[in-house]
């Protein structure tokens, strides 16, 4: 994910409270925490392209990002050192290896050692998805907003 649109890298430890989201209709958003002061929904991008995955714990690293709409945080596996990437290192995708999955990525590189594939975070969740996860949002703060002031 590029530097301009992440936040923060932080662990589930940092979080405030989690609240979980009932009878989501996307499998890969379950929950929603407090960052700092804003309400943000947690994204699991495993479970968006059916990978396996350990079970989450205290320190599953997350990746706070800015999206068109809201800002959100997605679960990750490991977080890298911060590296300054050159396109003349990047190469293009072979149109085989991602699929229908392509448009989720931009190039591929190595680093560390590693076959890397950049993501794009603005085609990761759809015009819909995004509309959807933005009312349960909006649904969640109302609701605290009117117990608060009870």
């Amino acid at each position: 994910m590029t530097t301009d649109r992440l936040l923060a890298s932080i662990t589930l430890r940092q979080l405030g409270e989690t609240w979980r989201v009932v009878n989501s209709k996307l499998p890969f958003f379950r929950h929603f925490s407090r960052y700092r002061t804003t309400l943000i929904p947690l994204i699991d991008l495993r479970r968006l392209w059916s990978i396996p995955h350990d079970v989450y714990d205290l320190e599953t690293p997350i990746l706070i990002v800015q999206l068109p709409r809201f800002n959100a945080g997605f679960f990750v596996d490991q977080v890298l050192n911060d590296v300054q990437i050159f396109r003349q290192n990047c190469f293009p995708l072979p149109p085989w290896l991602f699929g229908r999955e392509s448009a989720y990525f931009t190039a591929m590189l190595f680093c560390e050692g590693r076959l890397t594939a950049l993501c794009n975070e603005q085609t990761l969740l759809t015009i819909a998805q995004q509309d959807y996860i933005y009312q349960a949002q909006q649904t969640l703060a109302r609701r605290q907003k009117a117990v608060s002031s009870k």
